[in-house]
């Protein structure tokens, strides 16, 4: 089977479990981190004292072996907090507009994506070690 470009080691589906573990991870960190700031008074330091939590939280949260890439991390915390930011809505609307409820499934399919982009890539790929015989 094909590995991954950057890892020989590991197989794709691997990555795809990490990647995603990753990203669902900085999603929740970040929607505890604003429901925090929520329940404060908004003031600036009350909010950066949050979003510093929410920070350690990721940077120790990669310290655990399936969830290791902290970029991926970083990532699902960015996505949601974005989410919330283009949409409008705060971390406490309920339904499916809640920017948690939005974003998870954006991160999902960029993770599906990756994978699909991955396998196609390889199928498409001269591998210079096989030979003919």
């Amino acid at each position: 089977m094909r590995r991954f470009a950057f890892s020989p080691v590991c197989s794709i589906e691997f990555w795809f479990v990490k990647s995603l573990a990753a990203n669902l991870t900085g999603l929740l960190i970040s929607s505890l981190t604003l429901l925090a700031i929520a329940t404060t008074n908004k003031s600036d330091i009350a909010i950066a004292i949050c979003v510093g939590i929410g920070s350690a939280a990721m940077v120790q949260a990669s310290k655990i072996k399936l969830l290791d890439v902290l970029p991926a991390i970083v990532w699902g915390f960015a996505s949601t907090v974005g989410t919330t930011v283009a949409t409008g809505k705060a971390i406490t609307t309920s339904g499916l507009s809640n920017p948690a409820v939005v974003a998870a499934p954006a991160l999902v399919t960029g993770a599906v994506f990756g994978l699909v982009s991955e396998l196609a890539g390889n199928a498409l790929t001269f591998d210079r070690d096989a030979r003919v015989s």
